[in-house]
């Protein structure tokens, strides 16, 4: 017979609650935290979320989109949301989505996946606010790092996973690694329906050619500022003659992001697109099998 687990979790953006009880024999103890965020600057609207391989960008309820060039992944003093944590100085837990961890000195090493165990000792101030010194056990069952994690996206306990039921550990890594895999799905079943849009395509090539004239004048700006007499009026005739293009340029882009954004706002996504697509389906089935339950 199954064992019952019951999992209560409260999460709003960067503040997660959790409580851990397996039958009447075992009790993982709850980590409380309070993480808020202590200062959020919003980035460029061009850069929020990628809208699958066009290169475009936009925000959920419409906002713009723009073109995000190929860049390597932000380390931490080139983020913009920053947070603090007050909590439990060591633990451990799951990571409940995707998330980029970092090396000592800040370096993005990229994305763990949802449902990666980890522990973590200390906490360490950063650009972006308090991270947690941690290591995760990598699929060979051996713990990586130290690395740093962000206290956001995750899930937490008190003591060591070492000392808990295997089985309840890995009930709950099932749980986060299918609810994670859910939120992927529905992220590419978004990014499907993104492309019914006819105002897209038109949108993404006006924004790349308005970021275009961004770099060029970046450029022309760095090199007028680098050099003297006659090259450089030369230069600040050309950077004139560019921003007023420029302006041009954005206007009409700004012209296609409101045909996008009228279409969209009249074409919501129909939910049973995400009711009756199979994939989800399944793992929403395989997440209930896991016996973990999580109260809001």
């Amino acid at each position: 017979m199954k064992k019952h687990m019951l999992v209560t979790m409260s999460t709003h953006l960067a503040l997660v609650l959790c409580l851990v009880a397996l039958g009447a024999s075992a009790q993982v103890r709850r980590s409380s935290r309070n993480i808020k965020p202590l200062t959020q600057q919003q980035r460029e609207r061009s850069e929020r979320s990628m809208m699958g391989n066009s290169g475009m960008t936009g925000s959920k309820g419409g906002g713009s989109i723009g073109v995000a060039p190929a860049r390597p992944a932000p380390d931490m003093q080139q983020e913009k949301v920053k947070y603090i944590y007050n909590g439990p100085e060591s633990g451990w837990g799951f990571l409940t989505e995707r998330m980029p961890y970092y090396a000592q000195d800040g370096k993005n090493l990229g994305k763990l996946p949802a449902g990666t165990l980890f522990k973590f000792k200390g906490k360490k101030e950063t650009a972006v606010g308090t991270l947690l010194v941690s290591t995760y056990k990598t699929e060979d069952g051996k713990w990586a790092g130290p690395f740093l994690f962000s206290c956001t996206k995750i899930a937490t306990y008190e003591g060591d996973p070492d000392t808990v039921d295997p089985e309840m550990v890995g009930r709950l890594q099932s749980y986060f690694t299918l609810g994670g895999q859910i939120a992927d799905r529905k992220s590419e079943i978004e990014e499907e329906q993104k492309k019914r849009n006819p105002h897209l395509e038109p949108a993404r090539q006006a924004q790349q050619n308005y970021r275009a004239t961004l770099e060029k004048a970046t450029a022309l700006e760095k090199e007028m500022n680098a050099t003297t007499g006659l090259r450089r009026s030369k230069l600040q005739d050309q950077l004139r003659t560019l921003k007023y293009e420029q302006s041009k340029i954005k206007t009409k882009a700004d012209e296609i992001m409101k045909q996008y954004n009228a279409w969209k706002a009249a074409h919501p996504i129909d939910p049973a697109v995400f009711t009756n697509d199979p994939t989800l389906r399944e793992l929403e089935e395989k997440r209930n099998a896991t016996g973990v339950k999580v109260k809001d």
